[in-house]
């Protein structure tokens, strides 16, 4: 016999495990009471909803505490690097290729002493991220994440990512 056919049999106020057995109320205790079975079935798809693990609000919450969070083109408002704030094309580039990056290792210790600091900001919907970044060469781009009270060191890499910083560096520099 199914389940839902099992806790929707009523008998005086109860729900019984078996269909035409009498149970008079109060004398079975394990008698689950008609409302929990109804509260039951809606929670029970509700959790089930928003625990899973494809969910927007469990991703939203991992990019948040992520030290590598993946930008949305939709909802990424701005990208400045140095104070620059880069124009649509030049955003979705660079959103495309810092998705792209392949996130290599946190570092507790700075490497990149010698070389010239490129600082970006993204903002993101309410989030704001920023980011000073250090081109260390052979596409490998080291990256201080700025939070509230802490910095965290990490490297990543990809070429696409390192071509955009460089020539923006270039442009800056020029210009």
């Amino acid at each position: 016999m199914p389940l839902f056919t099992l806790l929707a049999t009523r008998r005086k106020g109860h729900f019984t495990s078996q269909r035409l057995m009498y149970v008079p109320k109060g004398v079975m205790n394990l008698a689950i009471p008609a409302w929990i079975a109804y509260l039951a079935a809606v929670v029970i798809p509700v959790l089930v909803l928003v625990i899973n693990p494809a969910s927007a609000w469990v991703n939203r919450w991992l990019s948040s505490v992520s030290i590598y969070p993946t930008l949305e083109s939709s909802k990424t408002q701005s990208v400045s690097l140095n104070g620059a704030e880069l124009s649509s094309d030049e955003r979705l580039q660079f959103i495309q290729a810092w998705n792209q990056a392949i996130y290599l290792t946190e570092r507790s210790e700075f490497t990149g002493s010698n070389y010239n600091p490129i600082n970006i900001h993204i903002k993101e919907g309410s989030r704001t991220f920023s980011l000073t970044a250090f081109l260390l060469g052979d596409s490998k781009i080291q990256f201080i994440r700025h939070l509230r009270r802490r910095n965290i060191t990490f490297q990543v890499s990809s070429q696409a990512l390192e071509e955009i910083l460089r020539t923006h560096v270039e442009r800056q520099s020029v210009g």
